[in-house]
């Protein structure tokens, strides 16, 4: 009963200090849930060494609306200083546009996610007309990997 009276009065004060619980990170807009249907994470590694997570979003399929001359794909990554080299490519094209973004841009809403040490990425490519998409990430000789992400039809 001690145990349970100096425990209660602790617990009160630092679940006050709280202005988040869990629950909130439930909540997820209707472009947030297309968006976790439409992203593609990938480690990049070295041998057995991981040195480096990307993130791919398609936004053809989020907002069709706005994104639908071209392919594009917001992309937000972190990698190992050895690695920060990295190559795009879509159906083995090289992107025809990169443009690097700070940590709060436009397309951090449909992620929640924002970190300082995170690199984000606009990156567009040509029209393709396959349903399916082939992205390839490659550096200079130890990273290689393939992504396939399909259009929705509107």
């Amino acid at each position: 009963m001690k145990f349970f009276l100096l425990f209660l009065p602790i617990t009160i004060i630092f679940s006050a200090c709280s202005s988040k619980n869990a629950f909130e990170y439930f909540y997820m807009s209707k472009k947030q849930e297309i968006t976790q249907e439409n992203i593609q994470s990938v480690k990049l590694e070295d041998g057995d060494k991981v040195v480096g997570i990307c993130n791919i979003v398609y936004l053809n399929n989020i907002m069709p609306e706005k994104y639908n001359t071209k392919e594009y794909f917001y992309i937000y990554m972190f990698s190992d200083d050895n690695y920060k080299e990295l190559t795009f490519y879509l159906q083995k094209n090289k992107p025809v546009y990169i443009k690097a973004l700070p940590k709060d841009n436009k397309f951090q809403t449909l992620t929640k996610e924002s970190y300082k040490w995170q690199k984000y990425y606009l990156v567009e490519f040509k029209k393709v007309e396959d349903i399916k998409l082939v992205f390839d990430i490659k550096n200079r000789s130890t990273i290689s990997k393939k992504l396939i992400f399909e259009k929705i039809e509107y």
